[in-house]
């Protein structure tokens, strides 16, 4: 799935308004000594359960990444997903 691709939003007019608004918004991330800021380029509509990429030529969610590579339990897995870049 192509996260920037408009079109998943077709026929949800209000989704687009608030991405549009989100978009001036930068989340911070830190990992170990190093913090960076980020803009959300969109959000999708699966949660971390659902939402799946390739990891090494397999399928995995984004929360069973998390818990494997990362050793980090994803506390909200149903909430929407923010692409940041």
């Amino acid at each position: 799935m192509d996260m920037r691709d408009p079109s998943r939003y077709r026929g949800d007019a209000a989704a687009h308004s608030r991405l549009r608004g989100l978009r001036l918004v930068k989340i911070s991330v830190q990992h170990g000594p190093r913090k960076r800021e980020y803009p959300i380029n969109s959000m999708t509509r699966e949660g971390a359960s659902t939402l799946t990429f390739d990891y090494k030529g397999k399928d995995i969610t984004v929360a069973q990444y998390f818990l494997d590579v990362k050793n980090a339990r994803y506390r909200n897995r149903n909430l929407s997903e923010t692409d940041i870049r």
